[in-house]
């Protein structure tokens, strides 16, 4: 977690990449299908799941690195709470974009790093969770992400429930919010990530 005094921008993008590319190009030694790789955030670890997933390296083939030569794209995201906006909405949380980006950022780059701007054809399915309660990272930054998603034509999923402060996590406490890991399940089998039960 960044208070403001670790790395920022584009260190956590960086790291988050090279994470998906290690997993991919270990795939075989760690029994992981190459194919089957995702990321998943909460509140501003959210910020960073989106923002790797539209922030692709392509990878080289040619590469000496044996991890260089692959992809950083995520197959699948899951986005919980999560820190989606930057800029000046009135739903930005301000703390984690100052804590990423500095008090001064340029505006082309905050603009660029405010998620849903970032949003293509080619960004990974994602399943998105979030709480009306939320009142640190309001619901708008799940719902203006999905709604990017979705113009984009990509497979998403939206689930806005109504109770649960900001990170509830798996929710187990809170009735009806504590299905959303039961729902997230079930689209990882829709997508084909988990297989149908049998």
């Amino acid at each position: 977690r960044n208070k403001g005094t670790g790395y920022r921008h584009p260190a956590p993008l960086q790291d988050a990449q090279r994470a998906v590319q290690t997993l991919r190009a270990r795939a075989k030694e760690l029994n992981v299908d190459p194919k089957k790789i995702g990321v998943i955030g909460f509140s501003a670890g959210g910020h960073l799941a989106a923002t790797v997933s539209n922030f692709n390296l392509a990878g080289d083939p040619a590469a000496a690195d044996a991890v260089a030569r692959v992809s950083s794209r995520p197959d699948f995201s899951i986005l919980c709470y999560s820190v989606i906006a930057f800029g000046n909405k009135e739903y930005t949380h301000k703390g984690s974009q100052h804590a990423l980006l500095g008090k001064r950022p340029a505006p082309e780059l905050v603009a660029s790093l405010s998620a849903e701007n970032a949003v293509t054809s080619e960004t990974p399915p994602t399943f998105l969770m979030h709480t009306e309660a939320d009142q640190l990272v309001p619901a708008e930054n799940s719902r203006v992400y999905f709604q990017a998603l979705q113009r984009r034509g990509v497979s998403s999923e939206l689930h806005v429930f109504e109770e649960g402060k900001h990170g509830v996590g798996l929710a187990k406490n809170v009735p009806v919010t504590s299905e959303w890991p039961s729902r997230c399940e079930a689209w990882l089998r829709s997508i084909g990530v988990l297989a149908a039960p049998s």
